[in-house]
């Protein structure tokens, strides 16, 4: 079962980059106050690699007023290779238990090549998870390697769209998705991502797994955990233990994702193990006891840097 995924020696420390969105957010809905926090697959990924021993590289982009932000992640001890831009990422999350509605009131500038390029010949794996279509741009999806080193995909981005009237968040599918597919060997979805891309190509799991030459694919289904597929063995059901003292799912699936990565690449865990294993680091996200909150509030740093653009 775990043949087709590459393992790696443990013994020498490893690196991975993150690229994508760096945000502030509000969250709604919550028992949490609802002051900005930064956010985003760079904090919540990023920071899961770094609890785990990785050195996580960042490659985003925000507006340079949004100093907060950098002295937040650089004091994290992640390594950061960010472009200006003329505004940050900003979500809006209103949040009923592991469901959400979103709004984006503002969006950074596309993520460009150059900077993954620099750091290609470090890495072990690159960590995509663009939060919208625009995220990241095209040709850095063609720069990506021959998977050499993995390439790691959340869905997300290229299943939404913006009503540019509204700022919601709505399902659509981005006509970049293939070549995101194309790149990447381990994806992740949640269930109405994936119904939604199955839907749209009229085609099943297996299918769409051997088209892209997708090697596992992890599809979340919240609190009623998920269903790892691989291209060589059956489906492997997981089940999410249950959250006491429920918080916020924000990041949870990052969180999922960078830790099931490390399990499986790094620690050498089979398939249920891993996905047992990021499930339960999962679960302590949602109910506050991972990344903790209190050091994500950006109202007291931040104060101007953290006004609507």
């Amino acid at each position: 079962m775990d043949n087709a995924i590459r393992h790696l020696d443990r013994s020498t420390h490893r690196e991975v980059a993150v690229v994508g969105s760096t945000t502030v957010d509000r969250v709604l809905g919550t028992t949490l106050p609802a002051t900005p926090r930064v956010g985003g697959v760079t904090v919540y990924a990023g920071l899961t690699y770094r609890h785990l021993g990785l050195t996580a590289h960042i490659v985003s982009n925000w507006a340079p007023v949004d100093t907060a932000i950098h002295d937040f992640l650089s004091g994290a001890g992640l390594v950061l290779h960010i472009g200006a831009s003329a505004r940050t990422t900003r979500f809006v999350h209103h949040v009923e238990q592991d469901r959400r509605r979103q709004e984006m009131t503002s969006f950074a500038a596309t993520i460009g090549a150059d900077r993954l390029a620099a750091i290609l010949p470090r890495l072990d794996w690159i960590h995509l998870g663009p939060l919208h279509p625009l995220d990241i741009d095209p040709k850095l999806l063609a720069v990506l390697p021959d998977r050499d080193p993995p390439v790691l995909l959340d869905v997300q981005g290229y299943t939404r769209k913006r009503d540019p009237d509204s700022a919601q968040i709505w399902a659509d599918i981005s006509g970049d998705l293939p070549a995101a597919l194309t790149a990447a060997s381990l994806l992740k979805a949640n269930q109405e991502e994936m119904d939604l891309i199955l839907a749209a190509w009229q085609t099943g799991m297996p299918e769409l797994m051997a088209r892209f030459d997708i090697e596992e694919a992890v599809v979340t289904r919240g609190s009623a955990g998920g269903t790892v597929w691989s291209l060589k063995a059956p489906p492997v059901e997981y089940s999410s233990p249950p959250v006491h003292g429920w918080i916020d799912p924000t990041g949870a699936g990052d969180v999922f994702l960078a830790a099931y990565a490390a399990c499986r690449l790094l620690e050498q865990d089979g398939i249920q193990s891993a996905a047992a294993k990021a499930a339960e680091l999962a679960a302590r996200q949602v109910s506050g006891r991972f990344i903790d909150t209190a050091i994500e509030d950006l109202a007291k740093t931040a104060g101007d840097d953290c006004r609507e653009s």
